[in-house]
């Protein structure tokens, strides 16, 4: 660093690594100095130019700050980007929450596939409650029955029919095969509250693979494209004078006995000429 100045002015011009300024001595008047006021001015000047000097050397070393905006930009950019920074994992609340919503849908998802899987096989089956009017006219038909008699009601649903009949008839045994396991839980259920369980059997099975020989008396709520198939298997596996209730659809070719006309609730009766398979449940 050099300092240059003129002694015999009252304002003295110092070049430092500050630039260039103006420095006054107080008390300095024109005119030359003596030899000791000179080393005092010196010392003046000098001492002031050390302090711009440093002044300015902690302007340069100063750190660059960095702006709120700034900041909050980058930790913008660190969330989205997953690089960490501020990202939070879920709350415990959170976790909860969506695992309670995972369990409902697939709790949900098990309850109900059963009732919509019939939609999905050949002969779709689905299930219809039997009316107050049609309980009636098939009880119509299978009462009274000699003791030792055996009904089966083919796609039992609720149970309802099994039920009705094994109240009506305390020597009958009343049994239904249903696919769907809630209805033939729900059926058993049903029949405990009744007070004939021990007179009703459901079975959880596929009724093109149920054997239908040991029933005297034969229930079936079908749908129209599933008749003519039914037909085949009753003749096929029914014995001689075995009574065949059919609701809200008839057989195609069987020839009717009897019948109720009464819209949806109608019932047609049959008694097929078959032969029996010697196959008991």
């Amino acid at each position: 660093m050099q300092h240059l100045f003129v002694v015999d002015c009252r304002l003295f011009r110092i070049s430092s690594t500050a630039g260039s300024a103006l420095f006054s001595v107080p008390g300095l008047k024109q005119g030359r100095l003596t030899k000791s006021r000179s080393k005092s001015v010196c010392a003046e000047i000098v001492e002031q130019s050390s302090r711009l000097d440093e002044t300015a050397r902690g302007v340069k070393r100063e750190p660059k700050k960095m702006s709120t905006s700034g900041l909050e930009d980058q930790q913008l950019s660190a969330h989205f980007s997953g690089s960490g920074g501020i990202r939070k994992s879920p709350s415990l609340s959170g976790k909860i929450l969506i695992g309670i919503t995972g369990g409902i849908a697939v709790g949900l998802s098990i309850v109900c596939y059963p009732f919509v899987a019939p939609a999905l096989r050949k002969h779709c089956l689905p299930y219809v409650p039997a009316t107050p009017n049609q309980i009636r006219n098939v009880l119509s038909y299978v009462r009274p029955l000699p003791a030792g008699s055996r009904l089966l009601d083919i796609g039992s649903g609720d149970g309802r029919i099994v039920i009705a009949a094994a109240r009506a008839q305390p020597s009958l045994q009343a049994d239904g095969v249903e696919l769907n396991p809630w209805l033939v839980y729900y059926s058993r259920l049903a029949a405990l509250r009744n007070g004939v369980l021990g007179r009703t059997r459901f079975f959880r099975h596929d009724l093109w693979k149920f054997s239908l020989a040991p029933y005297d008396h034969i229930v079936i709520f079908g749908v129209e494209q599933m008749m003519e198939d039914l037909e085949k298997k009753i003749v096929r596996e029914v014995a001689p004078g075995t009574t065949i209730v059919a609701c809200r659809f008839p057989f195609p070719t069987m020839p009717v006995q009897e019948r109720i006309e009464e819209g949806v609730d109608s019932v047609w009766v049959y008694r097929p000429q078959g032969k029996r398979q010697e196959k008991s449940i």
